[in-house]
This record gives C-alpha cells, structure tokens and sequence, in this order.
C-alpha cells in the first residue's frame, strides 16, 4: 500500500523504486582453486529483463541475442581469448548460469563480464560488473597412450617415423629429443644401441 505523510514527513510506505539490483558472481572475484568443470553464475538480488523491457532467454555466446550476447568470458582479462559457453537465466530471472563449452585449462585466469544491460522492472539498471577467478592447479602428470612403433616390433621401415602420443597437449619447451647414441640426455631418447654407449 502507499504510505501517509505525516508533519512534512517522508513517504515510506511506497515510493519508487530507484534502487539498482546488484551483482554477485560465483565463483567470487579473486577466487583461487576453482575446479575446470565449474559452472559460473552471476547473481542478481531482484528479478532482470532486458534494458529494452523485454524477456532474457537462453543462448550461446556467439548468439546476437539472449543472454549469452550480455556476458563477456576470457582467459586472463578482458582482452584475452574467448571461451565459448552456453548461458541460461532461471524462471526467477535472478540467475544466470554460464556453462563452458569445454572444461576451463588447469591454472588458469578467466574473467568473467557483465555490461550494464539489464535492469529491474523499475527500469533501473545494473553497473557493469566483472570478477577474475583462477581455475585449479593440475595434479596429474600425462600419460604416454601410445608408442609408434610398439616395443620390439619387427619389420619397421627405416624411414618410418617414431611417434608418441600423451594423454594431454605437452608443453614443448620441456620436450627434448636426442637421437645420438653417446647423448644421453633429453626427455625423449632414441637409440640404436639401446643405449650401451651411455
């Protein structure tokens, strides 16, 4: 109902509201840990709509609409690489979920935006908002899934090239080869020898 003012009084019974919702994200600005296959929200404490009045939906981030078009997610800031993801807003219309595409990397920066582009039924909108969280260090080495060629396989060509296979990208500043039968370094040895000579 409205209020009564009374003695010159202030009404405060039942204004208007000129109150803009705010924003919380999950993970929290500064979060550290955070595991690759996190879900990202970003909170609002009142319901939102588009700063146009109409309806948030559904969408992914490359779409030109839904919610998906209002949020900003990259590795390190806001100049870093994309990261695609699918995006989705309750029936309450005061969460929106961020959904990766792919598991964020192992160690990594990532931030999370929302432009002021959405406001609540009164019309007021939200100021812009961003959080950076780092995703969990990696505890697991790489495995080596598969040799070319198999360990005392005959009848390989001369020219036929040896490969190996790890379960996840290398970084290849720590990858080294040596071919050389009295060079017994590198993390990766090829020897014809089996390396009597080392």
């Amino acid at each position: 109902g409205t209020g009564t003012d009374t003695d010159g009084g202030t009404d405060t019974g039942g204004g208007t509201d000129n109150m803009a919702p705010t924003v919380t994200f999950s993970p929290a600005n500064g979060a550290t840990g955070v595991p690759i296959s996190n879900n990202i929200t970003i909170i609002f404490s009142e319901a939102v709509r588009n700063i146009d009045n109409t309806v948030l939906t559904d969408s992914n981030s490359g779409d030109a609409n839904g919610v998906g078009s209002l949020i900003t997610l990259r590795l390190n800031n806001t100049y870093g690489t994309n990261i695609a993801f699918y995006a989705t807003i309750d029936t309450n219309k005061t969460v929106i979920t961020i959904d990766p595409t792919n598991n964020l990397p192992h160690s990594q920066a990532v931030y999370v935006a929302i432009g002021a582009t959405v406001e609540d039924s009164a019309g007021n909108p939200i100021t812009a908002a961003n959080a950076t969280f780092t995703t969990v260090q990696e505890t697991t080495g790489p495995t080596v899934s598969s040799v070319y060629p198999a360990d005392n396989q005959n009848g390989v060509s001369i020219s036929d090239n040896i490969s190996v296979t790890f379960s996840e990208a290398m970084d290849s500043t720590y990858v080294t080869t040596s071919t050389s039968d009295t060079n017994c370094a590198g993390t990766i040895r090829v020897s014809s020898d089996n390396f009597s000579s080392c």
